[in-house]
């Protein structure tokens, strides 16, 4: 009988245990979602704040009608863009020394 009880102690310790780490796993779960969803809301509410400042922004600066780019200057641009990348793919262009004569003006290194 006295085996019986200790026994009997040893079964609702147990239980108490195991019913103690569902209730905290259970409490963890809550939390992590309702702190998941006041997250979520903070960031939808940081999206249009943050929006609505840009806006206003955008506004305010004096820009006005900006004429659309002329297809001329689009063109020299890449240009531009194509002699730099044709410059930097192939190094560093060789460095040209300039002489001068007598007088101090520069010479003409083509002969």
């Amino acid at each position: 009988m006295e085996a019986r009880r200790g026994m009997d102690a040893v079964i609702i310790y147990a239980g108490a245990l195991i019913l103690s780490f569902f209730a905290h796993a259970a409490l963890y779960i809550f939390t992590t979602m309702r702190l998941l969803n006041e997250i979520d809301q903070q960031m939808i509410e940081l999206d249009a704040k943050l929006a609505g400042a840009i806006q206003s922004v955008l506004k305010e600066l004096p820009f006005g009608d900006i004429e659309p780019v002329n297809p001329i200057q689009q063109m020299i641009a890449q240009l531009i863009q194509s002699s730099i990348q044709q410059k930097t793919e192939g190094g560093e262009p060789p460095i040209q020394v300039l002489t001068r004569d007598d007088k101090g003006l520069f010479t003409s290194s083509e002969k």
